[in-house]
């Protein structure tokens, strides 16, 4: 799917070079075009115009795009005399004429919508599509696991070990959230990538310790993936467990609460991938460099790692270079009559809002289990000093 007319309402950057080619769901041409009229021919529909080779393309271009107004009109009642529209102007003035129309209603209507022609690589040429933007910024989801696995392995808060279990499951199993030991991550693409940059540049003699670093929490993420990530019962476990968990303090509550967001998720889109509702090119060009989702979006160790830190810096970088924030959006073709696409983001509301909130309530536990390590050792070096601690 390619993008030849559309507005700019999605941030736009210069154009950065990519460090790496990531996994995509599709391959797409994104035109996007500035609103004056005086640079239509500049900007707006030059490639269009570059590829018409005959003149029938241009016969096929204007039918489409005008058949697919009619369609947007009818749609959400614009009214437009589509015949009226093809004849104001030549071609491809006509068009942008008319797309500028169009898209003028389109943002009385719903100021939260953006209009833009599109074709693909099968049978569209110029269909408008409608399509909306979950904005996440420069927002990261990073999910810190570590502090999940020393609760398994000291076997504490059981109940809410067993919850988070199912949680995670769901969050890798279904809604696709990959895990830093898995090879096609990013995560574990970035580790690489820090590893061979010290085999280079080792002037510090830190290669030994990262990599030594790297083993231990590849294996943490290994052991987990397979106890939880490739195991059913932990999912078809997610609603009992949810239901049957009684918290016992504040941290236990706001994951019962949160857990039931992603049950709801679970229920409402049950085969639901949180990449789905990425359309790459689709809110700007493809050429340029964009931030995919898997470079935002994961689970890892720790946070304030190594890792962490290096991926936080990394993306920085990116945002602070000009890289386009590939963001979660709906859209709705116009390649046939239809009625008023809901065009809905409610999975998304729901799934990053949460996602947030989980990584922010392990940051919680593991500040808990540190603090707690601290007091044993405080009490173990008073107890060896003969000195009380003041606690009972």
């Amino acid at each position: 799917m390619a993008t030849l007319l559309g507005n700019s309402r999605v941030s736009a950057h210069p154009q950065l070079t990519p460090r790496r080619g990531s996994q995509r769901r599709s391959e797409t041409t994104l035109f996007t075009a500035e609103s004056a009229t005086n640079g239509f021919l500049r900007y707006r529909f030059e490639p269009v115009v570059e590829e018409l080779a005959e003149l029938h393309d241009q016969a096929i271009i204007e039918a489409e795009f005008f058949q697919s107004l009619l369609f947007l009109s009818q749609a959400y009642g614009f009214g437009f005399d589509v015949t009226a529209m093809e004849n104001t102007s030549v071609y491809p003035h006509n068009v942008f004429l008319a797309f500028s129309q169009a898209e003028a209603a389109l943002q009385a209507a719903d100021p939260n919508a953006s209009l833009a022609i599109i074709e693909d690589d099968d049978t569209l040429r110029s269909t408008l599509a409608v399509y909306k933007v979950y904005e996440t910024g420069f927002s990261s989801y990073y999910i810190p696991l570590e502090p999940f696995y020393q609760t398994l392995k000291g076997k504490s808060r059981l109940s809410a070990s067993a919850l988070l279990c199912s949680l995670v499951s769901y969050l890798h199993t279904v809604a696709g959230v990959a895990f830093f030991s898995d090879e096609s991550s990013f995560v574990y693409y970035q580790c690489d990538m820090m590893a061979e940059s010290m085999r280079e540049d080792d002037e510090e003699n830190q290669l030994a310790d990262f990599e030594t670093l790297l083993t231990n929490t590849r294996l943490g993420g290994s052991i987990l993936q397979r106890y939880i990530g490739w195991n059913q019962r932990h999912l078809d476990a997610f609603e009992t467990r949810h239901q049957s968990f009684r918290p016992t303090d504040e941290w236990e509550e706001a994951l019962h609460r949160i857990s039931g967001s992603f049950l709801s998720l679970y229920r409402q889109y049950p085969d639901r991938a949180y990449y789905r509702s990425y359309e790459r090119g689709l809110a700007h060009s493809d050429d340029d460099y964009s931030i995919d989702p898997d470079q935002r979006i994961g689970f890892l160790w720790q946070w304030g790692d190594w890792v962490h830190d290096n991926i936080l810096e990394s993306l920085d970088c990116d945002f602070n270079g000009g890289g386009y924030v590939e963001e979660p959006l709906a859209y709705h073709l116009f390649d046939r009559p239809c009625a008023k696409p809901p065009l809905c983001l409610a999975f998304e509301e729901v799934f990053y809002t949460s996602l947030d909130e989980l990584a922010d309530l392990l940051k919680n536990l593991a500040d808990e289990q540190h603090n707690r390590k601290l007091r044993e050792v405080v009490s173990a070096d008073a107890g060896t000093a003969g000195l009380s601690t003041g606690e009972q």
